[in-house]
């Protein structure tokens, strides 16, 4: 993986994550991803996907993702195609919905990567439903069940 924050790995935790709704817009261009926590945030559902909040570093909290790697003669055009789903405008930040910002995520084995994450803005407030322990996958799964119970 590299530190170049031109090819910087992406840090994925709702719908982008695999079998998700967003997935296929990176399909064809990772060629590698692994499991990660990226910690000092919480996840709060929007409903059909989440938002990151960050927290500081002695709020805890913590949230499950994929690091992703893309391939490099894809790599612009995957940035845009991310960018533009989660309303990211690099030339006007503050009229963006979510920020593209690099943090460490954590591999399983305890290794630090950095990497891009999209954080929502502050006009995210946590009124909305949290998202227990970080994990999207296992929130959609309870909610499934949920509504075929």
């Amino acid at each position: 993986m590299t530190n170049d924050p031109s090819q910087l790995p992406f840090f994925v935790y709702g719908s982008l994550l695999p079998g998700q709704a967003n997935a296929g817009l990176w399909a064809d261009d990772v060629v590698a991803q692994q499991a990660a926590v990226l910690p000092h945030g919480r996840l709060y559902s929007l409903g059909e996907y989440p938002v990151l909040l960050e927290n500081g570093a002695n709020e805890g909290g913590s949230v499950k993702g994929m690091v992703m790697t893309a391939r490099p003669e894809s790599y612009a055009a995957l940035l845009a195609r991310l960018d533009a789903l989660e309303a990211y405008y690099p030339a006007a930040p503050e009229e963006s919905e979510y920020l593209r910002v690099v943090r460490e995520a954590r591999l399983m084995d305890g290794t630090a990567v950095p990497a891009w994450v999209y954080i929502g803005q502050a006009n995210f407030t946590p009124h909305l439903p949290l998202v227990p322990d970080g994990d999207w996958l296992a929130y959609v799964a309870r909610q499934q069940r949920v509504s075929d119970g």
